[in-house]
């Protein structure tokens, strides 16, 4: 029975949202998935050092929590920029293409939507009305309504 534990390879400049392959540890000795077929004339799987010389780019192998703290969650959040107007048109066509996945209303608080369809991992469309003006900005679908509405007036002023 072979022993097997898997990482991902994740490129150390310019990460874009998600990892270059994974990388499994079969025997003590980590190969860089599939990259024997893709890279290599259907030879063996490459390890990370020889995936990286071959693609003359840097690669680290990490777990899914380490990658997360150090590229995703950075990279989510430069996705995350100020709340910027937009036309009413572009509002409701946001309102009316799918049904909402997040909607909140409160008195006297602007009113705000969450596109129904992510834009990428946890990160929605997020749409505002506030007196009679309309803005919109990538957030995260899990970011409590008191810290929207605090961004959204942060943007505005």
């Amino acid at each position: 029975m072979t022993n097997m534990e898997s990482k991902f390879l994740v490129k150390k400049e310019g990460f874009k949202g998600t990892a270059e392959s994974t990388v499994s540890n079969i025997d003590g000795v980590w190969l860089v998935d599939h990259s024997g077929y893709l890279y290599n004339n259907k030879g063996p799987n490459l390890t990370p050092e020889q995936y990286s010389a071959m693609k003359n780019e840097e690669y680290e192998v990490l777990t899914w929590e380490e990658m997360e703290v150090k590229y995703l969650t950075p990279y989510l959040q430069s996705l995350q920029g100020p709340f910027i107007e937009c036309t009413k048109e572009a509002y409701w066509d946001a309102l009316e293409c799918l049904p909402p996945i997040r909607w909140t209303r409160s008195a006297g608080n602007p009113e705000f939507f969450f596109l129904g369809e992510c834009f990428t991992y946890n990160l929605y469309s997020c749409f505002i009305s506030w007196k009679g003006k309309y803005y919109s900005a990538l957030r995260n679908i899990n970011t409590p309504a008191k810290m929207i509405i605090s961004d959204f007036i942060k943007s505005i002023e």
